[in-house]
């Protein structure tokens, strides 16, 4: 995997206010380059405020490693899968199962906070996001290359929809075949479903039946 990606994190944490410090940020595991399905979230689950600053100099290749396997054990990426969050992955297992697919997982901003209007309240001041947070939609072009096979991104709520539609603007094409918005890559195609209630943990087996027919008619590319 490209090292520039957790990097760029490391980098970028180490820019934050102390009191965003106390806990470090989340780090993107070795991804399964033959994915075709990306689930997006916003942030990881949990609170960085409140807490002693950790410190910079404790982030070492090692100590990168351990967070970004932590966090793949917690979304059941890993053989083990005891510690996962099944209250709010189980919906992607699932959808993974019935569709046959492999996946991936990737939160757009690697900062654990409890609540995502706080987070937003951070990065986007004036609902604009601030340069300094833009390191995550870079990195997540980054993914997109790490990924040769991806066919389709699910974002989960309407933050990271929004995130998405404007960082990635006119670049994004609207298919009427599929009615999905698609992004033209080197390998092709990658298209986006983009929702705004939903979060994994919350969505209907309506909304499952919905991603698993536009999966099953982007893997045939054919029409409805």
């Amino acid at each position: 995997m490209n090292p520039k990606i957790n990097q760029n994190i490391k980098e970028w944490w180490n820019k934050l206010p102390d009191d965003l410090k106390g806990e470090f940020p989340t780090f993107v595991h070795h991804l399964n380059k033959n994915a075709e399905i990306l689930f997006v979230g916003l942030n990881p689950a949990g609170d960085s405020t409140g807490k002693p600053a950790k410190n910079y100099n404790d982030l070492t290749s090692d100590k990168i490693q351990e967070i970004a396997e932590d966090e793949k054990s917690k979304i059941g990426l890993s053989e083990d899968q005891s510690d996962v969050y099944w209250r709010y992955y189980r919906v992607i297992h699932n959808i993974a199962k019935k569709s046959k697919s492999i996946w991936e997982y990737y939160d757009i901003f690697h900062l654990k906070y409890s609540k995502s209007k706080k987070i937003l309240e951070v990065f986007c001041p004036n609902k604009k996001l601030a340069d300094l947070h833009k390191t995550h939609l870079k990195n997540l072009e980054l993914i997109f290359k790490e990924l040769p096979k991806l066919k389709f991104v699910v974002l989960n709520n309407i933050n990271s929809s929004n995130l998405l539609i404007k960082n990635f603007g006119k670049r994004l094409d609207w298919d009427d075949c599929l009615g999905l918005y698609r992004l033209s890559v080197p390998t092709g195609n990658i298209y986006f479903y983009f929702q705004g209630m939903m979060n994994y943990g919350r969505m209907t087996n309506f909304d499952q039946e919905r991603i698993l027919w536009f999966l099953k008619k982007i893997k045939t590319k054919g029409t409805p």
